[in-house]
């Protein structure tokens, strides 16, 4: 199949935006809920939104990385945006590297990171416009989204589990809303999506970037720090770590999710 028949939108930001890129090579780089991203001619990343509410997402990133830019103390990509909508899009300069492997010499720089992150003040984050990390389905503030996120998750899985297994999780969410100190935490600037693949090691044998703010807001910096990290991250509190615990739990979830809306069989 034709490049233009597989990737026809993203072709055609390059023709009325990035002419000089225009006959470049495109490869898929990766799909998530809400962008598509792609490489072009081995030079730029292409952040393509996937209908209205990712665009506004899409200018949430590109408000996030300019106020972070240079002070995470790894690499950022450098996000323009072209286009007004429809076609709306973000390009950055490829940031290469493979998947960090997280241990005990690379850990600390990721602890760093995500300090540095969480410690962006407050007023800064609200006098840039950053909203609060998008809960698929979600509502309100960070509680509002986590409530709309439950009856979203329970919505989309009722095709694929049973009643009792969609009931189980469903208590499981009601357990931790019901308990209000799970929600006196004070918001920070969080990246919402530490994947894997989203931690590079440029080169240089640790944490040299990190990619894809796309999920980036205001939220609870329990939901960025796995457990395990959590050494690496310094002390937190007994109420941190049970909110860690729950939100990874979610993951499946997430997953689920995921694969149903990209028809990602194997996940």
């Amino acid at each position: 199949m034709a490049d233009e028949e597989r990737h026809p939108h993203a072709r055609r930001v390059l023709l009325e935006h990035l002419p000089e890129y225009a006959e470049s090579a495109l490869r898929l780089l990766g799909e998530g809920w809400d962008f598509r991203s792609y490489l072009v001619g081995e030079k730029l990343v292409l952040r393509l939104p996937k209908g209205p509410f990712a665009a506004y997402r899409l200018r949430q990133e590109a408000k996030v990385l300019s106020l972070v830019e240079g002070r995470l103390g790894v690499a950022t990509p450098h996000l323009r945006l072209v286009g007004d909508g429809p076609p709306l899009a973000g390009i950055y300069p490829w940031l290469r590297g493979e998947p960090l492997a997280l241990d005990a010499a690379s850990g600390p720089a990721l602890g760093e990171f995500l300090r540095r992150l969480h410690g962006v003040p407050r007023g800064e984050v609200r006098d840039a416009g950053i909203a609060w990390f998008p809960w698929p389905g979600g509502g309100r503030g960070w509680e509002g989204g986590l409530r709309g996120f439950r009856s979203f998750a329970v919505r989309r899985l009722a095709g694929i589990l049973h009643d009792e297994e969609l009931a189980r999780i469903d208590r499981h969410f009601a357990r931790f809303l019901g308990r209000r100190e799970n929600f006196t935490f004070e918001a920070r600037l969080i990246h919402g999506d530490l994947a894997p693949e989203h931690l590079l090691d440029t080169g240089a044998g640790g944490l040299g970037a990190v990619i894809d703010f796309g999920d980036a807001g205001l939220g609870d910096p329990a939901y960025d720090v796995r457990p395990e990290w959590t050494d690496w991250y310094g002390q937190v509190s007994a109420g941190f770590r049970r909110r860690q615990l729950f939100y990874r739990s979610l993951e499946p979830l997430h997953a689920s999710i995921h694969a149903m809306e990209t028809g990602d069989e194997p996940l």
